[in-house]
């Protein structure tokens, strides 16, 4: 009961964390380096993509990975639905499928599930390459108007390093 509850205050605590880095590359304290991928924020008159950041959490005594997303809402508009994929991938992978999308301050955010951190669920985060991610971001209002960003984000061989030093990740 006790270790169970201790790993919810970490996810917590580590999603608090994730939740409150900006989406611009900035350096972890001792990791030496950016640890945050880089990108230009997609957007159209509707919506601006804020956030897509790698993050760790732990669960039960365990590390993962965990993906975040945040959307700024620029009009007054009720969501339906937000789902995000990444199409780096063949096939696509769904991180988030919110079909009860919450706006707080004209802010969504989201997070997808717990990921193995190891280089066969990650194989580009291991690499010794630069790495792009390409994030197809689908979202539907109450009227059934959708619209589509893709937001990529890069990560280059030292930050990808740092990343992995950073979270405590093994090779």
């Amino acid at each position: 009961m006790l270790k169970s509850q201790l790993g919810r205050i970490a996810t917590v605590v580590s999603l608090m964390f994730l939740a409150s880095c900006g989406s611009q590359s900035s350096t972890a304290p001792g990791a030496g380096g950016g640890t945050r991928g880089k990108f230009v924020a997609a957007e159209n008159d509707r919506y601006a993509v804020t956030n897509a950041e790698l993050g760790a959490v732990i669960l039960d005594g365990q590390r993962y990975l965990r993906w975040g997303f945040s959307l700024r809402v620029k009009q007054p508009i009720q969501l339906r639905s937000v789902r995000v994929e990444d199409v780096s991938s063949t096939p696509p992978i769904v991180y988030i499928a919110d079909q009860a999308p919450q706006v707080n301050g004209g802010q969504w955010t989201g997070y997808s599930g717990a990921i193995e951190p190891t280089a066969a669920s990650n194989p580009w985060l291991y690499d010794t390459t630069a790495s792009s991610r390409v994030f197809r971001v689908t979202i539907t209002d109450l009227t059934n108007q959708v619209s589509v960003l893709e937001q990529t984000v890069s990560y280059s061989p030292q930050s990808k390093k740092n990343l992995r030093q950073w979270y405590g990740l093994q090779r």
